[in-house]
């Protein structure tokens, strides 16, 4: 059963969904109790946070959200609830996200059980065998609708309810504040961008492509750049929203992903290949290990948040053509940028018009993030539309406040005294791939053959270890 982005989407009456308000004109019906099993370790990503806050402050059900590593060492009781929820920060298909305890007590929970995916492009075949073992009545996927079921073919999903959802959703108090004026601001075009792996495939590449393509033109237009594909260079809460409101423009396409890792396999094998040969090009391991592989079951093609983050602060979007999930418009919200970037001359042209920019950036502004069909309320009432179908209420009153307390200040506690053995562990981690990479392109190539040989077996053991310890220890 697949249902594509909800009605309620398509609605063109959005007066109810004012900015700031806590949802939705829905019926008055019953309030549920809705266990959400988060990350506490994720919440510090701002879209994270934001999107577990829509359950929480929109939502009319009564919804409590815990870590679900944390959930597992504490007396909780799941019969209090009538739906549980997993969250995309638990990646349940991972080993460790959701602890042996924990997951034995979802499974024997009688209510509706609703889980939340994204990074649908690996541990797929896990995640799937999760949803069956979970007994998970409704999935959120935030793939396409026409490849859902290539992905997740397993015969089990028959029985399962699929909704399609976004990776993030408008943040409203963006919409309030007043972005710099355009003459104000002093890049002409910023980007920051992940340089994504090359097990991903062809899609996923264009992510970075698209800054290094532009930024090596733009000295020949007189543009004044902030562009960067560096880890060290990535800005992440106000740091990025200072950043967005000083540009004038960026660069950006759609999130795809274009090959897909069922078992965890083919993650394997580039990165085996990329070590022996360090110096290879996406287009060495393109030809190598993904012909046949790429586009096979098609892409996920979808709109990325911070296009919603630079709509609401009124900067010019520079992007590759694409669907972006039926949000956006070429020229009328966007500036289109050829892929082969043959229309530069056209995109700079458009970027010094003070006029045309200050049109498609308001019409942006206005039908994007003031629409109110792409925010985090109408997320939450669709969230309550599928509840109020496919879920009966089991408990006759929320859980005290004073015991959810309690199960907060256990949980907090163990997240502390984790967190000292979580630093030491990913610093091993780091470490060993620092060595690893020094002894592949440091030695000469006589000596390297057995040095590397002890060197992956070192890493191989220190990454064992490390993941070892960054498991909790479940109850």
């Amino acid at each position: 059963m697949i249902n594509a982005l909800p009605n309620s989407w398509q609605n063109e009456n959005w007066d109810d969904l004012e900015d700031g308000t806590n949802g939705s004109r829905l019926p008055d019906l019953s309030s549920l109790n809705i266990l959400l099993l988060c990350d506490q370790c994720a919440r510090h990503i701002g879209t994270v946070e934001d999107h577990i806050q829509a359950f929480l402050s929109r939502s009319r059900h009564n919804v409590l959200a815990l870590d679900a590593r944390g959930g597992a060492t504490i007396d909780l009781d799941l019969d209090r609830f009538d739906v549980v929820v997993t969250h995309y920060s638990v990646a349940i298909g991972y080993p460790g996200h959701v602890p042996a305890s924990l997951a034995s007590r979802i499974k024997a929970f009688a209510g509706t059980k609703i889980a939340f995916l994204q990074d649908e492009y690996r541990w797929i075949d896990a995640s799937a065998e999760a949803i069956r073992d979970l007994g998970v009545d409704v999935l959120f996927t935030v793939t396409n609708p026409e490849v859902t079921r290539r992905i997740y073919h397993h015969p089990w999903f028959d029985t399962v309810r699929i909704e399609h959802t976004l990776t993030g959703f408008v943040p409203e108090d963006l919409c309030e504040r007043t972005p710099p004026p355009f003459e104000e601001r002093s890049i002409d075009v910023g980007y920051r961008a992940r340089k994504l792996p090359a097990w991903l495939g062809q899609a996923a590449q264009e992510k970075w492509t698209i800054g290094e393509r532009f930024a090596a033109d733009a000295e020949c237009y007189g543009l004044t750049c902030d562009i960067s594909s560096r880890e060290t260079d990535r800005l992440y809460g106000e740091a990025w929203i200072d950043f967005l409101g000083n540009c004038r423009a960026v660069l950006g396409s759609e999130s795809a992903i274009s090959a897909f890792d069922f078992d965890g396999t083919l993650k394997s094998r580039v990165e085996t290949f990329e070590r022996d040969h360090p110096d290879a090009s996406f287009e060495d391991v393109q030809a190598r290990l993904l012909r046949g592989i790429d586009e096979q079951h098609g892409a996920i093609r979808v709109i990325s948040p911070r296009i919603f983050e630079a709509a609401a602060l009124k900067t010019l979007m520079i992007l590759y053509p694409g669907s972006y999930s039926a949000v956006l418009e070429p020229w009328r919200h966007y500036v289109p940028l050829k892929r082969d970037h043959s229309n530069m001359d056209e995109v700079v042209a458009a970027l010094k018009d003070h006029a045309k920019v200050t049109k498609i950036t308001e019409q942006c502004y206005q039908e994007v993030a003031r629409s109110g069909r792409w925010g985090y309320n109408a997320f939450a009432m669709h969230f309550d539309q599928v509840v109020d179908e496919v879920a009966v209420a089991r408990t006759t009153a929320p859980v005290p406040l004073t015991e959810v307390g309690e199960w907060q200040r256990q949980i907090d506690l163990k997240i502390r005294r984790e967190a000292r053995r979580v630093a030491i562990s990913q610093f091993v981690v780091r470490s060993s791939r620092f060595v690893v990479k020094c002894v592949n392109r440091g030695l000469p190539a006589p000596l390297a053959r057995g040095v590397k040989f002890l060197g992956r077996s070192l890493y191989r053991g220190m990454r064992f270890v490390a993941r070892r310890a960054l498991l909790p220890r479940s109850t």
